[in-house]
């Protein structure tokens, strides 16, 4: 796969939102006990649409910064960096950002207590004989 050519009025207003979404991300607003609404990676949404999957990549790797910073996971690189490249490579297919964004989601949310559970099941037997 060829990259695109490198555009520095992209990257400049990549960078830019991946800022906006990284301080936004900062201040979820707090839903309930452990739900928060974070606003910050509308920022990857509107780069996905504009510029494509690397510039994508780029601003989500900012905001998902934000989310590390207050939430200490590093999970949050891996779902919202690999949720950029989705939203991106499904744009060009000239597809629906917001259809592109629920298959995600219900993807990561068919595939992660898949593999949470396998390898919950598989310490639970490794302590417990």
């Amino acid at each position: 796969m060829r990259l695109p050519a490198f555009n520095p009025a992209h990257l400049k207003l990549a960078t830019l939102l991946g800022l906006i979404g990284l301080i936004i991300n900062l201040y979820p607003i707090p839903l309930s006990a452990n739900v928060q609404l974070i606003l910050g990676n509308t920022a990857v949404v509107i780069v996905a649409i504009l510029l494509g999957p690397w510039y994508a990549l780029f601003t989500a790797f900012f905001t998902a910064t934000g989310l590390m910073l207050i939430w200490s996971s590093p999970h949050v690189y891996i779902v919202f960096l690999l949720e950029a490249l989705w939203l991106g490579f499904v744009r060009r297919k000239d597809a629906h950002i917001l259809y592109a964004s629920i298959s995600y989601w219900l993807l990561v949310n068919g595939v992660i207590p898949l593999v949470n559970d396998r390898y919950t099941t598989q310490s639970y037997y490794f302590y417990h004989g």
